[in-house]
Parts: C-alpha cells; structure tokens; sequence
C-alpha cells in the first residue's frame, strides 16, 4: 500500500496481516476477564500487553474508538492506541500536558496538515488541537495525560 507516495517497507500481503493483528486482533474473540479489558501492570522494568489483551472502547464520538495500553497514576501519563474510521472527525481540545502521537497507519488531518505513517507530532501543554479528521482512517499511538479525558467527544 502507498501513503502519500511512499511505500511501505514490505508487502501489502504482509502489511494487511500486520495491520489484522494489531487493530482487529482484540476485536475477535475478545476475553471477558478483567486482565484482558485493563491496561498493562509493570512488573519490574518491563510491560507488555498482547494483541490479545485489553479492548476497544467507543468514544462519544462517531468512528473513534481507543485501547488503553499502560497508565501510570503517579506519573499522571498513559500510552493509548486511537483507531478513527475513515471520515470520522474529533472535537477540538486544549492539552493538560504534552501529548506525542505517532501516526501508525493511514492518515491524519488537522489545521491543513496531513499526516501520514510515520509521522510524528509533539503537542505542547496548554495547546489547542484544532478538529482532527482522517480521510481514510488510521491507527494512532498516543502518549499524554492521563488528566486529558479520552473518553468523549
């Protein structure tokens, strides 16, 4: 698959099969405990979650949905996968505190930029996403507050 005239390092048949595994892998047969739906727990100075583990949870918002990956309440931070469907929009917000995001898949619009796999952004405390868009969906790895609410649009 090309993004924006650049190809991806490996085939769409492999690409479309990473692509399964990390988006659709905790959708199917999704496990009912509450290991699986809670985000990872360090033990020592690793932690990992499986694709297998956790959930997707709707946002208030139409085609945006997140997958907690880790929390850490004394840090006040949290790494979180977005997936938004193509065409789904979401609200404007004022970052807490930094907020990274990676673009993992597909695309990203905001303020007339575009984004695309591979992109990187760094946001600042105190300021103002304007309304995001994708144009074809994406996966987004995000790392932020976890004072900012992701829960709702």
């Amino acid at each position: 698959m090309e993004t924006q005239g650049e190809r991806w390092p490996f085939s769409s048949e492999r690409q479309s099969r990473l692509w399964g595994r990390v988006v659709h892998g905790s959708l199917h047969g999704a496990q009912r405990s509450e290991e699986a739906s809670s985000p990872a727990r360090s033990t020592g100075a690793r932690s990992m979650v499986r694709r297998t583990r956790g959930r997707w949870i709707q946002t208030g918002v139409p085609g945006v949905r997140f997958k907690l990956l880790w929390e850490s309440e004394c840090m006040s931070m949290r790494t979180v996968l977005y997936q938004m469907d193509a065409g789904a929009t979401y609200r404007a917000h004022v970052h807490r505190e930094v907020e990274e995001c990676y673009v993992v898949y597909g695309d990203l619009q905001q303020a007339g930029a575009s984004m695309a796999a591979g992109d990187y952004q760094r946001v600042e405390r105190g300021s103002p996403h304007r309304v995001q868009s994708s144009l074809e969906g994406c996966l987004l790895l995000i790392r932020c507050s976890s004072k900012d609410r992701i829960d709702s649009g």
